[in-house]
């Protein structure tokens, strides 16, 4: 059985981020790999990336209040890895017998490196749904790349190859074609610009030439 169509992630999607809503957590946005999508690239979409600014509680607080607002539609189930001491957050889709992972960002997490600056002003919008920047969509994405692919786990550095990176170049691509300049972004504070710059060039290292001219393009010293 295969998993929803697109249109019902995107009804779920605004869903989950009217029900965000209605708890109080109202500066939400997708990031990852439904924006990726909707900024044009051909990802094939499998859960849901939610960044909340300046949440009210922590991430299970964030996830018990949305059971306990839909509990026919929102359920929590512990991750098969064993060791662990958090919760996965599920979406059931209306009308299938699908469901969907719902990961929560909270801005408040330090290891998710998000500037303070970025505000709901910032959020671009695509099928009335709110997405992050594109400049911090990209962010995203290379630092989860960076992450995966020196991990010790083959599946992680598989999904670096396979995903995270067409993912990136193609971000690169459409940014170029809007006259996007990533590092220009002087509200998003220091430390993002140098990470920034210092994640991208780790990627051409790795990836070569094409990916270069990708990022010279839209203004990065590689």
């Amino acid at each position: 059985m295969g998993g929803p169509s697109y249109e019902k992630i995107l009804q779920a999607a605004e869903n989950v981020l009217d029900a965000l809503d209605e708890i109080g957590e109202t500066w939400c946005c997708l990031v990852g790999g439904l924006a990726v999508k909707l900024y044009g690239t051909d990802h094939r979409v499998s859960d849901l990336d939610i960044l909340v600014l300046s949440p009210d509680t922590d991430q299970r607080g964030v996830q018990d209040a949305l059971v306990e607002l839909q509990p026919d539609r929102f359920l929590l189930q512990r991750p098969r890895e064993p060791n662990v001491d958090f919760m996965k957050l599920y979406y059931r889709i209306p009308g299938t017998k699908h469901r969907i992972k719902i990961d929560l960002l909270l801005s408040t997490t330090p290891e998710l490196e998000i500037p303070q600056a970025l505000r709901p002003s910032h959020f671009v919008y695509s099928n009335n749904l709110p997405l992050a920047p594109l400049y911090f969509t990209l962010y995203h994405k290379l630092l989860g790349w960076d992450k995966r692919i020196t991990a010790k786990a083959s599946w992680r550095r598989k999904k670096a190859w396979v995903k995270d990176s067409p993912d990136i170049l193609g971000l690169c691509d459409i940014a170029a074609n809007q006259g996007l300049r990533p590092l220009s972004k002087s509200h998003m504070g220091r430390e993002y610009r140098v990470n920034f710059q210092s994640r991208a060039q780790a990627f051409v290292r790795r990836y070569g030439g094409d990916a270069g001219e990708k990022f010279r393009r839209i203004g990065f010293r590689v």
